[in-house]
């Protein structure tokens, strides 16, 4: 599961990304100083269903985040139905969500299935990234971060 804050409220992202962390040493010749972490979400929009919601008749209430369109608690919200007219708007709609909630030292949590933390960081948005295709149905993206600080737990708020 992952929780990235926005404004200091939680924000899910549903289908949850695949996540993956790579740790660089940072070296030079006396040695190594730091390391870099980098860490790549990859996940799917779902036009129909999934967080960020798509609200093509208005608000929903029980969302937070840019635009309001993000769940606030690791539920799943229910899925929409859309008419086929409205489904490449909704992708659209989503990856201009996703492409908002993403900013620089933002604080992210990858939590387990039980909702404990595991890592927290507020690392730099590297690059958001949409595959190519048709936008009907789903569309496959890639946020790809850096953190040069990986923290085990939860950090308290305002560190």
């Amino acid at each position: 599961m992952l929780k990235v804050y926005n404004g200091g409220q939680p924000c899910y992202i549903r289908p949850v990304p695949l996540i993956s962390i790579s740790e660089t040493p940072v070296r030079n010749k006396a040695g190594k100083f730091s390391t870099q972490y980098n860490i790549t979400l990859n996940g799917t929009l779902i036009a129909h269903g999934g967080s960020p919601v798509y609200k093509a008749g208005g608000a929903a209430g029980g969302l937070s985040g840019p635009g309001s369109n993000f769940a606030i608690d690791a539920s799943i919200p229910p899925s929409e139905s859309l008419p086929s007219d409205q489904l490449s708007r909704a992708i659209l709609s989503k990856q201009s969500d996703i492409r908002a909630l993403f900013q620089d030292h933002q604080k992210i949590e990858i939590c387990g299935h039980d909702g404990n933390v595991i890592h927290t960081s507020n690392p730099v948005v590297e690059s958001i990234n949409f595959e190519e295709g048709t936008y009907v149905d789903t569309c496959r993206f890639t946020v790809s971060l850096v953190a040069y600080n990986i923290a085990s737990g939860a950090i308290p708020s305002g560190s």
